[in-house]
């Protein structure tokens, strides 16, 4: 087993395809990131009963590919960055069953969505990402700012400020910033605080931070601020990878030049 290795990087989906005696892969609570790779499921290769990839930052969707593993009875994909829809072939009454066995509910078993029972589809959540999922209050809106297939934990509804709160701890790691810093003064209006530009609604649009002694990294929680146009944290010493959530701002300029 390689969960809970310390792992980072994208899964090597050509090279582990390619193994014709591979059942079981187990690569969940790591740092993976990327896509699940189609070439997993290589045609007359592999052919895996289970795959554990939950707990990482994995993105994209789920491949069609893998119903070509037609004796899978086991996939766990929550708690990723996954989004779209699940591929129907997947969706058995087999899959994750022995996860349900031991359910006190006898009912549960025959209503359960097939589907979800692999991972709660965007909008919803349940404590293990899966069956049952519960609708996040807020109709389109919570959709949005839960995007992710498998959320597990309270639905997202953070607010700019709370947003901008886990940017400030996420980038004081090594102490303060250089220069003013007044991004922990509740009294200010989130459009005053140094650095920030809004729009005439006050959403957030600009951060420029350049050159401010940023230590840590850039948190996922920075791509819920739909309306940012401008990031730039140049010259810092920000280390980790670029959050893929990033993807649903409106972003036209990032500039991370100048880090680690």
């Amino acid at each position: 087993s390689l969960s809970d290795n310390d792992l980072s990087g994208l899964i090597p989906g050509g090279e582990l395809g390619s193994l014709p005696y591979l059942h079981y892969l187990y690569l969940d609570a790591n740092h993976l990131v990327g896509p699940l790779p189609s070439q997993l499921a290589q045609t007359g290769r592999s052919q895996i009963l289970e795959l554990w990839v939950q707990d990482n930052a994995l993105s994209g969707t789920v491949p069609a590919t893998y119903s070509r593993f037609y004796q899978l009875h086991d996939l766990y994909i929550d708690n990723n960055k996954l989004t779209g829809a699940l591929p129907p072939d997947l969706c058995s009454p087999q899959i994750n069953e022995d996860f349900y066995a031991g359910s006190n509910d006898n009912s549960a078993d025959s209503n359960r969505n097939h589907c979800d029972s692999i991972a709660c589809p965007a909008g919803t959540t349940s404590p293990e990402g899966m069956y049952p999922c519960e609708q996040c209050p807020g109709g389109e809106g919570a959709r949005i700012k839960n995007r992710y297939l498998g959320h597990n934990g309270k639905c997202t509804d953070y607010t700019q400020r709370e947003i901008l709160e886990m940017f400030h701890e996420a980038t004081t790691k090594g102490g303060p910033w250089n220069g003013e810093d007044d991004w922990g003064d509740k009294t200010k209006s989130v459009c005053s605080m140094t650095g920030i530009t809004c729009d005439a609604q006050d959403h957030v649009i600009k951060i420029v931070l350049k050159n401010r002694r940023l230590q840590g990294h850039i948190p996922d929680e920075i791509g819920l601020l739909s309306f940012l146009e401008v990031l730039d944290v140049s010259d810092n010493a920000l280390m980790g990878y670029v959050p893929g959530d990033l993807q649903w701002t409106s972003m036209k300029r990032l500039d991370l030049s100048g880090n680690k």
